[in-house]
């Protein structure tokens, strides 16, 4: 993997994982009430503490590990990856009830079939500032039309040749 590449993937995963650690649930309360004269809660400050893991379910073997590596020294987030073969194992795991993950990576058909049941929170665009930046072909994908679900992870083409 080129220096460049690396970077663009590790930017991308950054700003994925920023982003979807806000969709984590609430805080459990606690088994005690605070006694009386407790000195108050610290009050939110409208910031998004990042979490202190993140758990990826990925294709198998499309991550280089040592973005995991690179990633958790820069950002002190620890990843956590899953892997699958298809998308119909992966499918087949979610509808049974498998969770925690904070960013999966599906085909374009298998968004659709998860919009379908509920299964991907909304992305709030505002936390995603180079969203402006993207291709059209990627913005207005049939499957997620204005990306309301998820952002492409990777693009390509494949070309064949041959010798006579």
């Amino acid at each position: 993997m080129t220096k460049k590449s690396l970077s663009l993937v590790f930017g991308l995963f950054i700003v994925l994982s920023i982003v979807l650690s806000a969709c984590g649930g609430g805080v459990a309360p606690a088994e005690e009430p605070p006694a009386a004269d407790a000195p108050p809660a610290d009050a939110p400050s409208g910031e998004i503490e990042p979490a202190k893991e993140i758990v990826f379910y990925n294709w198998s073997e499309y991550m280089d590990p040592e973005v995991y590596t690179l990633f958790e020294e820069k950002t002190g987030i620890k990843v956590i990856e899953d892997t699958f073969s298809s998308n119909e194992e992966m499918l087949a795991k979610l509808q049974g009830g498998a969770s925690g993950y904070v960013i999966i990576v599906p085909s374009d058909y298998t968004v659709s079939i998860m919009i379908e049941e509920g299964m991907l929170a909304k992305l709030d665009h505002n936390n995603i500032p180079n969203i402006s930046n993207m291709s059209k072909q990627f913005t207005e994908a049939p499957y997620d039309p204005g990306n309301v679900y998820c952002l492409p992870y990777q693009w390509g083409s494949t070309g064949l040749g041959y010798l006579d």
